[in-house]
Order: C-alpha cells, then structure tokens, then sequence
C-alpha cells in the first residue's frame, strides 16, 4: 500500500502567482470616470441641437403661466393656472425665468441639465440601495433609454416633475 500514496501526495512547487486586488482607490477612479462618462453621454444627448423644432404648445403655455405668476396679473382666457399647471408654481417660475435668460435654447438647455441631474440621481439612489455598480448600470440605462431621454429635450413639466421626484 506504500507504494502508490507517495505518488499521491502534494509535491511542493513554485509558490502560486500571487494577486493582489488592487487598491481600493483604483476602483473609485474607475467608478467616478464612468460616471463622469456616463453624466457626459446624458448631457449630450439631451442638449445637442435645442432648436430642433420650434415651441411645443406645452412648452410656451408654461413659459406664459411662469410670466404671469411671476408678475401676478392673470389675463383671459388663461386666467386659471392652476387648473392647467397641476397646481404647481415651481416649473412655470423656471420656465418662464430660463426664458428670459436664452429664449428657448434656454428652456430647453435646463430641462436637459434637469436630466443630468436626474442621471446622477438615480445612481446614488441605487448606489445607496443596492451596490455601486447597480448605481452605475441604473445611471446608464436611464441616460440612454428614448423616454428618459426625449422627457428632457422637451422643457414641459415633465422635465421638472422627473427631476424632483
């Protein structure tokens, strides 16, 4: 029986490669570039080519409603803001103060900042919840996918509902 369990046993060898994970530094770079890339790749494809149509009616209702909160005279037949803005003074107000600093191009260079926001956002939301690269995956996703995206070239309320929610 001696014979084959010598055979068996470990020999010893050259000690295994040896790998080091690298420093914990290294992968916050890694994760703050990414997201950088990530917050770079929202901006763009929200804010590239603002004048890509003229005002959307939504868009130049809530700069007028902004204008007349702002000024508080109500005219006819807008005379109930209210009723049309969802009872929200706050976007109308950004609205109508983004205006008046761009014109539309202005509007619209918001919500799409807006939308960058929300990007960043969500990955610390899901950073938090989950794990960083959950965060990350999540901060992608909602920068690229075609809803998110057009909900922010377009400066309606829904740009602003979006972002403070």
């Amino acid at each position: 029986m001696g014979g084959l369990f010598p055979l068996l046993k470990s020999r010893p060898g050259p000690p295994p490669a040896s790998r080091e994970a690298p420093p914990p530094d290294v992968y916050r770079f890694a994760r703050r570039l990414a997201l950088l890339l990530i917050l770079l790749g929202a901006w763009y494809l929200r804010a590239h080519d603002p004048r890509y149509s003229s005002a959307f009616m939504d868009e130049s209702i809530y700069v007028l409603y902004g204008r007349m909160f702002l000024a508080n005279q109500f005219e006819a037949p807008l005379d109930e803001p209210l009723h049309w803005s969802f009872g929200w003074y706050l976007w109308p107000a950004m609205a109508a103060t983004a205006d008046r600093v761009g014109g539309l191009v202005g509007l619209r260079e918001m919500a799409a900042v807006l939308g960058m926001l929300a990007v960043l956002a969500l990955y610390g939301f899901a950073r938090r919840v989950f794990s960083p690269g959950v965060g990350l995956a999540s901060a992608a996703l909602f920068a690229l996918l075609g809803p998110a995206v057009f909900a922010f070239r377009i400066a309606t309320r829904d740009a602003g509902a979006l972002f403070f929610f």
